[in-house]
């Protein structure tokens, strides 16, 4: 069969669908899924199982990595106070 039927991942930005490319403006063809979100790590772009963000630093793309990331934990220091306890004096 000289046309083979042959299948590949790509990684596409959620936010601006710019597409991960190698240096020479070639897009990026993988095996697999996995083999896509290592390499667009590697090229600075957060890659979840279900969203990928390119590292492009403009107002949307942060908002779309804050919506990826956990709530930050509450900070807790032994012996300090908060701001809602008063000093006992």
């Amino acid at each position: 069969m000289p046309y083979p039927t042959r299948s590949y991942v790509t990684v596409v930005c959620d936010v601006c669908a710019r597409p991960l490319e190698y240096d020479d403006d070639a897009t990026a063809h993988y095996d697999t899924a996995d083999d896509a979100r290592r390499e667009a790590r590697i090229y600075g772009w957060l890659a979840a199982p279900d969203q990928a963000v390119c590292p492009e630093a403009d107002g949307p793309h942060r908002d779309a990595v804050d919506a990826l990331m956990p709530p930050e934990p509450p900070a807790e220091c032994d012996g300090q106070l908060t701001l809602t306890e008063e000093i006992d004096q």
